[in-house]
Formats: structure tokens, sequence, C-alpha cells
């Protein structure tokens, strides 16, 4: 039911029955607002839990825990610093850990990514991705020694059933 404007009540002898259908129809109106506002679906709840991290790999307690956060269908990973081995050999794949369960991709399609092992003399770019089993992998195209840990730019992804 469309909200409904009530008439004007005239001052005379049905005055009171007026009012009473005023009274009616804005109560009708209040309870069509209160449906509407009721059907209104709650807010999504993001969710956030740590990747789970391949051994030889720790999360830095001086930063934020690398984590995937999930907004609805939406996920995005929030990158910290990982604690890595000290070396990395040249165009080798590295299972870095997984997304937690839930946070994996859906459609099949692996994501990629871009971030950096810190070494004594500076910055490395690696590439990453995130796989549709949710192994979370990285490469490098030379190798590294004296790494001291990993930062990944962070990326987003849909989740769907």
């Amino acid at each position: 039911m469309p909200l409904e404007t009530p008439p004007t009540p005239v001052y005379g002898p049905d005055t009171f029955k007026d009012l009473a259908s005023l009274a009616a129809i804005l109560r009708s109106n209040d309870d069509f607002l209160k449906a509407l506002i009721d059907a209104i679906p709650a807010p999504v709840v993001p969710t956030k839990a740590a990747i789970n991290l391949a051994s030889g790999y720790s999360h830095n307690a001086s930063y934020a825990t690398t984590s995937a956060i999930k907004t609805g269908n939406y996920v995005t990973l929030e990158c910290g610093v990982i604690n890595c081995p000290a070396s990395f050999a040249a165009a080798t794949y590295y299972t870095l850990g997984t997304v937690p369960a839930g946070y994996a991709i859906t459609d099949g399609k692996n994501r990629m990514g871009v971030g950096a092992i810190l070494t004594a003399s500076g910055f490395i770019p690696i590439q990453y991705r995130i796989n549709s089993t949710g192994a979370i992998n990285f490469y490098s195209q030379v190798a590294a020694a004296s790494v001291y840990y990993i930062v990944l730019a962070p990326i987003n992804w849909d989740v769907r059933a």
C-alpha cells in the first residue's frame, strides 16, 4: 500500500469522526513505513582471519598480521610483514601459505599481486599469486640472499557460492 495523504478535517458536527479517520490513515501510513524499514537487510559484517603460513615463515609481531578480510562476497588481502628463510633461488615458485577456509577464490582463476623481498642490499621485486585452491605462491626472477622479510601489496577478489 502506498502512503496516503489524510484529508484536512473541517470543524463541524463530524469533526471527531474526521479526526478518527485521519488517525486511522496516519496509523496505516506508519505501519506501511515500519514494514519497509523492517525489510531493510542488516549490514554486512566484515570477518578477518590470518593467512596460514607455510613452514619457515612467520608473521612479524611488530606489524599487522597478514590477513584475509571478507565483507560479503568481497575479500581483501591485508598485508603485514612476513619473516622468511634467509635465501631464495632464482626463477622458483615458493609456497608462502594459504588463505583461510571460506576466503579462497571460487571462480577457478588465480589472482596475481606484487610484493618485495627485503635483503641486506635492498628490495627485490616479486610476484605472488593466490590460486583457486587458496594457496599463496611467490616468485622471484633473481636469487636472493641475506633476506630479512617479505612484504606483499594488497589484492582483492570475489568469493561466490
